[in-house]
């Protein structure tokens, strides 16, 4: 493909090659070797090339058209998209044990939802936005740090089952602790 090819069939070609492999979770070596092709497919129209015939830098070429770049997806923020994608997805279909471990996604996933409660069975207690749209771990860190690591992907209808979040607690009790939970308890009355 030359040069004069147009902008939209180079961007056609590069991003379905990697839509459907990208849902998995690629290494930083694969996903900078498939950037090194596409480099190589953008400015010279094969699989490799020097750096002297690379006009732009890859970090400009990924920005949208409006921002001045080519409109070329980024692998790694792609990857990390699709993959918030089938967080939400295992979320609305309950499916609560396929959730994600990985951090960038549960960062993007929990910046990018706030909770409604409904049977409240897909919305865990302490790391979720249910409480006026934020977290338990972010309304108090003192009280989310004591809670036991294996409670802390319970959901809300467990929690709430004859006040089972009060178990989950098992670090020291601080004051600050001691007034979270009394926060804590004044906030869910109303619930």
């Amino acid at each position: 493909m030359s040069l004069a090819a147009p902008l939209w069939s180079r961007q056609l070609c590069l991003q379905s090659l990697y839509t459907c492999p990208l849902q998995l979770v690629f290494p930083q070596w694969a996903i900078d070797s498939i950037d090194k092709l596409r480099r190589a497919f953008i400015w010279s129209g094969s699989d490799s090339t020097c750096s002297a015939r690379c006009k732009v830098a890859w970090e400009t070429v990924c920005r949208p058209g409006d921002l001045g770049g080519l409109g070329i997806s980024d692998l790694r923020r792609a990857g990390i998209a699709l993959r918030v994608r089938w967080e939400w997805k295992a979320r609305t279909e309950h499916r609560l044990l396929t959730c994600s471990s990985e951090r960038p996604v549960i960062a993007v996933f929990q910046a990018a939802t706030i909770f409604r409660l409904g049977n409240s069975e897909s919305t865990f207690f302490w790391t979720d936005r249910w409480i006026n749209g934020s977290s338990l771990h972010d309304l108090m860190s003192a009280l989310f740090a004591s809670v036991c690591n294996k409670k802390k992907k319970t959901t809300v209808a467990k929690a709430l089952h004859q006040d089972a979040w009060i178990r989950h607690i098992t670090g020291p009790l601080s004051l600050q602790v001691l007034l979270e939970f009394n926060r804590l308890y004044n906030i869910l009355e109303d619930v």
